[in-house]
């Protein structure tokens, strides 16, 4: 008799195994009935569920994995209780911010006009931040000794939560989004004198990512003494380089009277003529991100003494984000550091009803 090898080797396996349950805290998945104490410094991304008991202990901070243009920038949780005593940050993690525009280049030219800036790039997601409007060069007016400055480059718009430039959210399911990235500032044109040489603009500031969201569901109980935040960012994209004139430094982005670009993902400053700074534009700031949506469901929601926060960057409730709370027992105070709050009271179950999320 001739033995299957393959056959019993799988028959073995399910037999030991009984049933076998695989996740990552990237790529979430089955946990099996275990309890999950995430630890401080974790990044999880991703749809968690079959968890017993899931908490955040006091001082842990967790973080939500960025979104890489393809997968990542949310976590969905669900467990048989749920309870938060540090924090869980999506802040940041939703669309990325746009690319700032490089400023005006200045020219050796007599007569010639300082180069304009470019224009920033939208921020990323369906509801992305515009780009600046690149800044204008100088140029000759005919008027001797006037000296004409580069226009300053145009401000990225906010990134939006469902609609563009600000909160335009009115679901009342369970669905969250992701932050729209604000736009690239755009470059400053380059400035022009009555000796035709020109001073570089200052490239624009890039655009900050939005937030990325998050989804808890629980049969029992949410318990959030701890904070739950996904923010969109400001001011993590600082101003672009200056232009290249032989001056003291100065701020990226400043009149482009400078050698030093600025320490920044924005766009490069306009070159310029050796010792020469005539005011050049400066090159326009990123817009901000929105909030990232944030969802509570459970039989009972308690978020008393905690922080629930997701506003846009800058702490603006204009492009902020929705949280929804939907439980049968809700017990908390205002929520006020949202864009927009949706809060519905479901009626108890039937006697022996069983949730499964």
């Amino acid at each position: 008799m001739k033995l299957n090898i393959k056959w019993i080797a799988s028959v073995m396996m399910m037999v030991v195994c009984g049933r076998c349950f695989a996740w990552t805290d990237l790529d979430g998945g089955n946990h099996g009935g275990s309890n999950w104490v995430i630890a401080g410094g974790s990044s999880i991304a991703s749809n968690h569920y079959g968890i017993g008991m899931m908490t955040i202990s006091s001082g842990a901070t967790v973080s939500v994995k960025s979104w890489d243009g393809s997968k990542y920038g949310g976590v969905s949780i669900s467990a048989t209780d749920i309870r938060i005593d540090g924090v869980l940050d999506a802040s940041g993690a939703g669309y990325a911010g746009g690319n700032g525009g490089n400023g005006g280049f200045g020219s050796a030219s007599i007569g010639a006009s300082g180069g304009s800036g470019v224009a920033g790039s939208p921020g990323s997601g369906p509801f992305g931040g515009s780009g600046g409007v690149s800044g204008s060069g100088g140029y000759d007016s005919g008027n001797p000794g006037v000296t004409r400055p580069g226009w300053p480059g145009g401000y990225g718009g906010l990134g939006g939560y469902a609609t563009n430039g600000m909160q335009g959210d009115a679901t009342t399911n369970d669905a969250v989004l992701m932050g729209g990235g604000g736009g690239g500032g755009a470059g400053g044109g380059a400035g022009w004198n009555l000796l035709g040489t020109t001073s570089g603009g200052g490239g624009g500031a890039g655009g900050n990512p939005g937030a990325g969201w998050i989804k808890l569901y629980a049969t029992n109980t949410i318990i959030v003494r701890g904070t739950l935040q996904a923010k969109g960012l400001a001011g993590a994209r600082q101003n672009g380089g200056t232009g290249q004139t032989q001056m003291p430094a100065a701020q990226g982005g400043n009149l482009g009277c400078s050698t030093i670009a600025g320490q920044s993902l924005g766009g490069a400053g306009g070159a310029s003529i050796p010792a020469q700074c005539y005011p050049a534009g400066l090159g326009g700031n990123g817009g901000a991100g929105a909030g990232g949506g944030i969802l509570l469901q459970a039989g009972t929601v308690d978020t008393l003494g905690g922080n629930l926060d997701n506003r846009g960057g800058g702490n603006s409730l204009v492009n902020g984000g929705t949280l929804k709370i939907i439980a049968i027992t809700l017990q908390g105070g205002s929520y006020t550091n949202t864009g927009r709050a949706y809060l519905q009271q479901l009626l108890p179950p039937e006697p022996g009803t069983v949730f499964e999320f």
